[in-house]
């Protein structure tokens, strides 16, 4: 009888350990996972190599997935040093072009360059105005770029498919009547549009997994769990070599099993 009870309790034991060999954190330390980006960094401050290892991506103003309505002209762009890919591409003394990018996951930054005559910049995911930022900056020579820098971040939204839609409004931050080269008044309309950054949905399957990144890093596109949802917790902790003898990693996230092929 002891030898059976020696028995169950190493085999429990086994299979608690089999569980727990890749665990995920806490909720909440999901955000350390997350870019550290914040209203007004610098573009060319932001280290894109360990942006995309924490499963993040540039989208640059050359994407053709971004849908730009007019003035933008998809021709035309100003160089700058400050921007990320080297040039913006701009609009000048019109509010009526649009920027459009479908995006899936749960962050989104926005990137603009600052100007002298900057329009309001409009934010709007999914039907929702988050906000409207002026990047305006005195300092700057007129019609020209300044410094690209972040004008906008959203890290908490719904997991899943978004569009953001990007719309510009007559600032009045210049303090001035603007006239311009061909002699006409403005008022302040300019757009230099850098950059998005989201999150990267076309991750390739490493040799390993690596401690504290997040689970859908190592998915494969369609790759579901029980529950049909991809796995979208923090990898804790991991048993590596165990997996790999069952040629799988298996990922408990919750109630839910992914296994991701080795």
């Amino acid at each position: 009888m002891k030898k059976f009870s020696a028995c169950l309790l190493c085999l429990i034991i086994f299979i608690l350990s089999t569980f727990q060999a890749v665990s995920f954190a806490e909720e909440g330390d999901a955000a350390a996972t997350k870019p550290d980006i914040q209203v007004g960094t610098s573009v060319l401050s932001i280290d894109e190599a360990a942006l995309n290892a924490a499963g993040y991506k540039f989208v640059d103003d050359t994407d053709p997935d971004i849908l730009y309505g007019w003035p933008y002209n998809l021709y035309t762009r100003a160089a700058s040093e400050s921007a990320y890919g080297g040039n913006v591409i701009f609009s000048m003394g019109q509010v009526s072009a649009t920027i459009t990018y479908a995006f899936s996951g749960t962050y989104l930054a926005v990137v603009f360059a600052e100007t002298y005559w900057a329009a309001e910049v409009v934010v709007t995911i999914d039907d929702t105005e988050y906000g409207s930022f002026t990047p305006h900056n005195a300092s700057v020579e007129k019609e020209t770029p300044g410094d690209s820098k972040v004008i906008f971040v959203k890290d908490d939204l719904a997991e899943g498919d978004h569009v953001v839609t990007i719309t510009h409004k007559t600032a009045y931050t210049s303090g001035e009547d603007n006239v311009k080269a061909d002699g006409t008044a403005y008022y302040d309309n300019d757009a230099f549009f850098d950059c998005l950054i989201v999150e990267n949905q076309n991750r390739v399957i490493p040799d390993e997994v690596t401690v504290n990144t997040k689970m859908n890093r190592y998915a494969l596109p369609g790759l579901t769990g029980r529950s049909g949802q991809r796995g979208s917790g923090k990898i804790h902790s991991v048993r590596a070599d165990f997996f790999r003898s069952l040629r799988s990693w298996a990922v408990l996230d919750g109630s839910r099993i992914v296994r991701v092929p080795a």
